[in-house]
């Protein structure tokens, strides 16, 4: 019996690989806004306050009792002994400034802005007084309140830069991000050492989409600061937005190393090391991510992407299992764990997951094409070809499909429609040598022998190393009476491939004739 084959070694039940669709991209970004924010924007320091000059006797002591206390970390204890010494002098802003500063750094703004109002009235030029009151309206996220009190403070003390600081990042959180910018780069003139505010001038950078600047500026800062994970984690960020995908990975393997139990370091990592192409790495920072959030059914999922990129099938299996179990339903899960299981070579547990992944709206394109794969590799032949001709219906340009549609008729035995599909795909692509072997295989099966012929050589004219389209010319020759063409036809197929099954039992056949 004469053997041939399609020539669709990657074709024949072969699934889409799993791609970063737009799902699974709301899906990272998901994860990472559920994990950690990791941004500069953080509540400065207060401005330093001096101690109080003006009380006397059991005031003084009270005072230096509450900020002892408060020096102690005790804030309950040191707001107590502030509050008995602003009963003793009510008329003291010193006193108020101090409790005004401690029941904010105890995260009761409301006190703290009736207080420090009522130090602002007492002391209205002093300038760290307005600072810290626009600390407490930032805490309530009054922006409007904290941006005036940052800039009387500045009109009293242009040279207080914890203010300038402030009013940057309210002008950043505004919106504001020229103003912003402007600000901090003023700032970091007047405190060229100053890590946080050059790390505070590259996010105001980032956001004004200038790129290149705020990386300078977080190179800046990574080299005052080089133990700020964060600020590797940032320099990280704007690597990334350049476009310096191995810069990006070296910064955030920097971070994660120094923000040890911070899940967004590892998942940013691994990000990176999928772009900069280093797969290993980056499967073992998400599974460093999973450990931190084994709950995690979003982290689980990218685990187990990373681990099918690796070749790691029966791991992606779990991971993809996991994930489904903690409930997550996303049609690029489903598709995925069908993935890995056709090609683990389970084909009708891997339709059960396809057809899951595509009863959801909307699902990823590769979803309905690794159905009909694995249909095909299950035997269900009739319903995959049906979904091949739905699919060039709506995609008419996709030659990929035109020759599964062209294989599957060619296996249900209709062969004239097979080669009308083939034909489809050459006008697309003529550079195919696919295509050419397959329209050879169905005008063959037509009775059609010269056309079948041309169609092999044209394949190899495309491919020369296509050793199914050469085994197809022996066959061809066989019908033709041509014994010795066919020997030497298999015998080149076997040179091009030894391992070519049907050129050898072809060519056992004929030998073992004589």
């Amino acid at each position: 019996m004469v053997r041939q084959r399609l020539g669709l070694a990657k074709l024949l039940g072969a699934a889409v690989v799993p791609r970063m669709t737009n799902m699974q991209r709301w899906c990272l970004n998901k994860t990472a806004r559920n994990l950690l924010h990791l941004v500069l924007v953080v509540l400065v320091s207060a401005a330093p306050i001096l101690f109080c000059s003006k009380a006397s006797g059991a005031e003084q002591t009270l005072l230096d009792k509450g900020i002892s206390l408060f020096k102690q970390g005790k804030l309950n204890e040191s707001i107590a002994a502030l509050k008995e010494a602003t009963k003793a002098s009510p008329k003291d802003s010193n006193c108020l400034s101090w409790l005004g500063y401690v029941l904010l750094e105890a995260g009761k703004p409301d006190e703290a802005i009736q207080t420090l109002k009522a130090a602002s009235e007492l002391d209205p030029k002093n300038a760290e007084i307005l600072n810290n009151l626009g600390n407490a309206y930032l805490l309530k996220n009054d922006l409007k309140a904290a941006e005036s009190s940052y800039k009387r403070a500045l009109q009293l003390q242009p040279n207080l830069h914890q203010a300038r600081y402030n009013l940057g990042l309210v002008l950043l959180k505004t919106g504001r991000y020229a103003q912003a910018a402007a600000e901090l780069s003023r700032l970091v003139s007047a405190q060229p050492k100053n890590p946080k505010a050059h790390a505070l001038l590259a996010q105001a950078l980032l956001s004004a989409n200038r790129k290149w600047e705020a990386m300078k500026a977080l190179r800046t800062a990574v080299q005052l600061d080089p133990a700020n994970g964060r600020y590797w984690f940032e320099l990280g960020r704007a690597y990334t937005q350049i476009g310096l995908h191995k810069d990006a990975y070296s910064a955030f393997r920097r971070a994660d190393e120094l923000l040890k139990s911070e899940p967004a370091a590892a998942v940013a990592a691994a990000e990176a090391a999928e772009k900069a192409g280093d797969q290993e790495s980056s499967a073992q920072y998400w599974q460093k991510a999973v450990a931190m959030r084994p709950n995690d059914p979003a982290l689980r999922f990218r685990l187990g992407l990373a681990l099918s990129v690796t070749g790691n099938l029966a791991g992606a299996e779990r991971e993809y299992r996991q994930a489904a179990e903690m409930g997550a339903s996303f049609p690029e899960l489903y598709n995925n764990l069908g993935w890995v299981v056709l090609n683990q070579g389970r084909p009708s547990e891997a339709v059960q997951w396809f057809r899951k992944a595509t009863a959801r709206k909307p699902h990823p394109p590769e979803a309905l094409r690794n159905l009909a794969a694995a249909l095909e590799a299950s035997g269900n032949i009739q319903e995959a070809a049906e979904i091949w001709r739905q699919t060039v219906q709506s995609q008419p340009s996709d030659t990929e499909a035109w020759c599964h549609l062209a294989q599957s008729l060619y296996q249900l035995g209709r062969y004239r429609a097979s080669e009308e599909a083939w034909r489809k795909a050459l006008q697309l692509n003529r550079r195919s040598a696919v295509a050419w072997n397959g329209l050879g295989l169905a005008l063959q099966k037509q009775g059609n022998l010269s056309g079948a012929l041309a169609a092999y050589q044209k394949a190899l004219e495309v491919n020369p190393k296509l050793a199914a389209a050469q085994n197809n010319i022996g066959t061809v020759y066989e019908k033709q009476g041509k014994r010795d063409k066919a020997i030497a036809a298999y015998q080149t197929a076997l040179r091009l491939d030894p391992n070519n099954r049907d050129a050898q039992a072809n060519l056992k056949r004929l030998t073992e004739k004589q």
